[in-house]
C-alpha cells in the first residue's frame, strides 16, 4: 500500500511539472539508433537515463542537460564518469557544439526549444519527441488555420520529417495529447543575422494574419523598407492575406529590409 501512495504522489508531481517518460522500451531503442555512430550528442532532458544508456552505445561524446534536481542525481549515480552531465536549463548549452541534438522535453517547452535550435546553427540532426499539434504548426501550409510564426521559421530553415506517431499510452504518467517523434535536418546555411530578421519580420506581420501582406507591413515596417518590398514584389503576392503567404517570400522580404 506505501509502495502504491507513493508511485501516486510521484506520478501527481511528474503530472505537475509536465514530465512524461517514455516507457515504450522499442521507441526509445528507434529514437537511439537514428543517431550516427560516433556522433557528438546532445540530450536535453535525461530523465530516468533510458535513452542516455542506448546514445552511450552509439556514442563516446555525450553531453545531458537535466534542470530537476532529483532526476540529476539519479542520472550522476546511473552514470558518472562516462558522460558529460549538467543540472542546468537547456538554454545555456551551445548546441552548435554537437552532430545531434536529441530530446523528449515537456510539451510546454516545445517552443523555447525550437527557437534555441534555430538561433544556434551549427547541429545536423536532431531527433525529438513534441505535441502533436505543435508539430502539425511546423509543417502546417499557407492558408491552414494553424499556420503560424513557427511554422515560417521552420519552414526557412528545416527539413521537417514525421517518423512516426506517438500515442500518450506510451508515457507515464500519460499526458492528455498525443505526441510525435520527428527528425529535423537543417536545409540551408543561414547567417544568424538573417535569422533574426526574419523572425522579426514574422512577428511583426503575424500580429495581423488577416490583414494583407502588404497592409500588414505598413503597420510594422518603417517607410524606407515598405518601398523595397513595393519594388521587389507584385501585386499578386502583397495582396495575399498574412495567413496564406508562404515561408519562401517571408524569406525574401528578409533579405532587403532592416528590422
Amino acid at each position: 500500500m506505501e509502495k502504491n501512495i507513493e508511485y501516486l504522489l510521484c506520478t501527481k508531481d511528474m503530472a505537475r511539472l509536465g514530465q512524461h517518460f517514455l516507457r515504450d522500451e522499442q521507441l526509445v531503442m528507434r529514437i537511439a539508433e537514428r543517431v550516427p555512430v560516433g556522433a557528438s550528442t546532445l540530450e536535453i532532458g535525461g530523465g530516468q537515463g533510458a535513452l542516455t544508456g542506448l546514445l552511450l552505445r552509439r556514442t563516446n561524446s555525450l553531453t545531458v542537460y537535466e534542470i530537476d534536481d532529483g532526476l540529476y542525481q539519479q542520472l550522476r549515480r546511473m552514470f558518472q564518469g562516462k558522460i558529460v552531465l549538467e543540472n542546468t536549463d537547456f538554454r545555456y548549452a551551445k548546441f552548435s557544439a554537437y552532430d545531434v541534438v536529441v530530446s523528449s522535453v515537456p510539451f510546454y517547452i516545445s517552443l523555447k526549444l525550437m527557437l534555441k535550435l534555430y538561433f544556434e546553427p551549427g547541429w545536423k540532426l536532431g531527433l525529438f519527441i513534441l505535441q502533436n499539434e505543435f508539430v502539425k504548426k511546423l509543417t502546417a501550409h499557407p492558408g491552414s488555420h494553424i499556420y503560424r510564426r513557427i511554422s515560417v521559421l521552420a519552414q526557412c530553415v528545416w527539413d521537417v520529417k514525421v517518423i512516426e506517431e506517438v500515442s500518450r499510452e506510451r508515457f507515464q504518467p500519460s499526458p492528455h495529447v498525443d505526441a510525435e517523434f520527428i527528425e529535423l535536418r537543417p536545409r540551408f546555411d543561414l547567417p544568424l543575422s538573417f535569422r533574426h530578421t526574419l523572425k522579426n519580420v514574422a512577428d511583426a506581420v503575424f500580429r495581423f494574419p488577416n490583414k494583407t501582406l502588404i497592409n500588414a507591413l505598413r503597420l510594422s515596417l518603417p517607410d524606407e523598407d515598405v518601398e523595397k518590398v513595393l519594388n521587389l514584389f507584385g501585386n499578386d503576392i502583397l495582396s495575399k492575406r498574412v495567413r496564406n503567404t508562404d515561408a519562401i517570400t517571408f524569406a525574401q522580404i528578409s533579405k532587403v529590409v532592416n528590422v
